[in-house]
């Protein structure tokens, strides 16, 4: 297990070795960037730094086009670190009333699995670790790599958070975030998120992966 997911980090960081989407808008940004320092205030702390860009959010569980699943029940949890949102999972966030049709609609067909863009470090209170700083740690052993995340930032807690995705006027979020503290010591977390008179608020909060 421990090599296991060594490995699926180590692939994570050396296949970002393009250069990130071209920025999306400014509005996009903005929300996202308000939404990540709420979670870090109030629902993910004692993380020391966050991965240098953001991940992929996938339409199925393998990365596929979408399968139409007609179950309304609690979708299962994907594999450690691979953040979707299939149509079973829009149906039952339809179903406990977060999302109007429309709502549900816009998201599910906002999703782009190709969508990533880096982390800007003027944006967020924590540090980034690069991906050099990453393989560097990482490059002989996964306990000495965090031993060397604490040594430069503090804690051995880092995060990795996915590309948003938004409703359509921006007032709807659902976001991941996966967080490591150690070889075998991580949790993934999915948020749905609504904002109203101006303030994001958290409705629901759910695991999606834990070691």
């Amino acid at each position: 297990m421990k090599n296991i997911f060594w490995l699926i980090l180590i692939i994570n960081f050396s296949h970002s070795c393009t250069d990130p989407n071209p920025k999306p808008d400014r509005l996009y940004i903005d929300e996202y960037y308000s939404v990540l320092d709420n979670i870090l205030r109030f629902s993910i702390q004692d993380v020391s730094a966050i991965s240098y860009e953001t991940v992929l959010v996938y339409k199925t569980i393998w990365g596929l086009d979408s399968i139409p699943n007609y179950s309304i029940s609690p979708p299962p949890p994907p594999p450690p670190m691979i953040n979707y949102v299939d149509v079973r999972h829009i149906k039952y966030v339809l179903k406990r009333n977060n999302l109007d049709t429309l709502d549900a609609y816009v998201m599910y067909k906002s999703i782009d699995s190709t969508k990533k863009f880096r982390i800007d470090q003027k944006r967020i209170a924590i540090p980034i670790i690069t991906r050099e700083q990453f393989l560097d740690f990482f490059k002989s052993d996964i306990d000495e790599g965090y031993d060397k995340i604490r040594e430069n930032f503090g804690t051995s807690c880092y995060i990795r958070s996915s590309t948003p995705i938004f409703n359509a006027d921006y007032t709807k979020m659902i976001l991941f975030i996966d967080c490591f503290c150690g070889s075998i010591w991580g949790q993934g977390y999915e948020f749905f998120l609504i904002k109203k008179d101006g303030k994001w608020s958290i409705i629901e909060e759910n695991g999606t992966w834990e070691s």
